[in-house]
């Protein structure tokens, strides 16, 4: 989740909750009073939210100290503790609603998620969400999906195309699916199509489709249009949606569709039950005045410094830069120091670093890096749903950008197929990161995945992408002569996308790009 965008919405939920002020709290605790308390989970469920929770008190006092004793993502099979507090008692009783209404909202949309997940776990089947969230919420709501387990669809409007029957009803002139996808191939990468009954599933297999929704379709129904698939088209993939329930999605996913979208994850999941409980706030000892820490601390002074003399004239002592929280060092050494220290384990050994979150990030990113130089082309189908999920589950619980590069890169390696989209757009999202190395590591990804490609679908792709960051600064780009590397490499992969797609897509940039192209 973005950092400015949590915020942001944070912000407004403490505004809306405190109003023109906590008149109780304010009238009633003390200033200066401290709080202690343990926000705990009531019930079982997966746990999310917890950044969240932790920013509305922070926002409120940046003396507030909020410990979490799990991540998001963790189920707990039984009741208790998820986080500490301590800080002034004002902000945490102010904050409390709030917190916990992120975490009840997020941790219950988790924990269905999850349910449906392990119902469907058997058949390999992936679980994803809708558009159907409560409205300027969807990226947290989307977020605790993933926590659960499951996949995210398509964002908004602008990501894919989804061809649906109201589209069929008001398209003009009227257009056969076939038709239809054709002229929106130019639009987008990856186009859908929905169908409601099996003349419309044969259309969609006529069609360049690359998915077909089988919108309120029985299991048999289902059943049928899979079998119609493998005839045809077996690379085209299937989802099932509309009246899924936590009783008939085994069923769904047993029919053998790879698919399966729910809305009910976002709009029908229960909150889980979340609390805070005070503890009794512990005081530091009284007796060590002012004047006392200053004579104590004058003691300990005077007791350190002939052992610090006497190691200066030994000479420094030698540091492990690794060790050292503060350090400067070079990432991309790093990097590469642990990817040639793990070059010889083995696959099994280099997925369970990755599966591992206590694994540091340097090492997870650079285990990851060995597996996709070494094993990520040699996948066999059978495992590959495995590792898909090993990687999927990292990606969406790692906070390192430079783990997070390497998995998209990795996962494009390994089904380039399904996940060339959203990745390469990810991977596009980090050439701007901040750190030089993880941009720079992402353009490496992209023209090591985009070398040799002819797939106008992919070239589609790379050219809606980074023509709509590009012509975002369009004023600013009017006044480059020698652009930096950043705006080298997005139109180093202009360039390919243009070789693919033809020199017609030239007139859809804006005049300051093609300059310089």
């Amino acid at each position: 989740m973005n950092t400015a965008d949590v915020k942001k919405i944070v912000s407004l939920a403490l505004s809306e909750d405190i109003g023109r002020g906590d008149v109780t709290t304010d009238a009633l605790v003390p200033r200066g009073r401290k709080a202690a308390v343990h926000v705990v989970f009531r019930s079982p469920g997966v746990v999310c939210g917890l950044r969240l929770a932790a920013m509305a008190f922070k926002l409120l006092d940046p003396k507030v100290r909020f410990k979490s004793l799990v991540r998001d993502g963790v189920f707990l099979s039984k009741p208790g503790p998820i986080a500490r507090i301590e800080g002034p008692a004002r902000a945490i009783l102010t904050g409390e609603r709030v917190a916990l209404n992120f975490l009840g909202r997020l941790s219950g949309i988790a924990t269905l998620t999850r349910k449906f997940v392990q119902k469907v776990r058997p058949y390999q089947t992936v679980i994803l969400d809708t558009r159907k969230t409560i409205p300027l919420l969807r990226t947290l709501e989307r977020y605790a999906v993933r926590c659960g387990g499951g996949t995210n669809h398509r964002f908004d409007l602008g990501v894919a195309v989804l061809i649906k029957d109201n589209h069929r009803a008001f398209c003009s002139p009227a257009m056969s699916i076939p038709a239809m996808v054709s002229r929106v191939r130019k639009k987008s990468g990856r186009i859908e199509v929905e169908a409601d009954n099996m003349k419309q599933v044969r259309a969609a297999l006529d069609s360049s489709a690359d998915i077909i929704l089988l919108d309120n379709m029985s299991p048999g129904q289902t059943r049928k249009a899979v079998l119609l698939r493998d005839r045809m088209r077996p690379g085209v993939h299937l989802e099932s949606s509309g009246g899924i329930t936590l009783a008939n999605v085994r069923a769904y996913a047993a029919a053998g569709v790879e698919r399966i979208s729910i809305g009910a994850l976002t709009h029908c999941s229960k909150a889980v039950d979340v609390s805070l409980e005070f503890m009794p706030f512990k005081v530091a000892p009284t007796f060590l005045t002012k004047g006392r820490c200053c004579l104590l601390l004058l003691f300990m002074l005077c007791c350190w410094m002939p052992a610090g003399v006497a190691q200066q004239a030994k000479g420094p002592v030698p540091v492990d830069a690794t060790e050292m929280g503060n350090a400067i060092f070079d990432d991309e050494a790093l990097l590469d120091g642990y990817a040639q220290k793990y070059a010889d384990e083995p696959k099994d050994i280099l997925l369970a670093m990755v599966a591992d979150h206590s694994v540091g990030a340097y090492k997870s990113a650079a285990a990851i890096r060995v597996f996709r130089l070494k094993y990520a082309d040699q996948v066999l189908s059978a495992e590959k749903p495995a590792i898909l999920r090993t990687l999927l589950r990292r990606l969406n619980r790692t906070d390192s950008a430079f783990v997070q590069v390497e998995i998209m890169h990795t996962v494009v390696v390994v089904d380039r197929y399904q996940y060339f989209e959203p990745m390469t757009s990810a991977l596009i999202q980090k050439m701007d990161h901040y750190n030089n190395v993880v941009s720079a590591n992402a353009y490496e990804a992209l023209d090591s995945i985009t070398k040799g490609s002819t797939r106008a679908r992919e070239a589609r792709v790379v050219f809606n992408i980074i023509r709509k960051t590009l012509f975002l600064s369009r004023k600013r780009l009017e006044n480059v002569n020698e652009p930096d590397d950043r705006l080298k490499a997005k139109l180093s992969l202009l360039r390919w996308s243009i070789k693919v797609l033809g020199t017609q897509e030239l007139k859809r940039l804006p005049s300051g790009v093609i300059r310089l192209l």
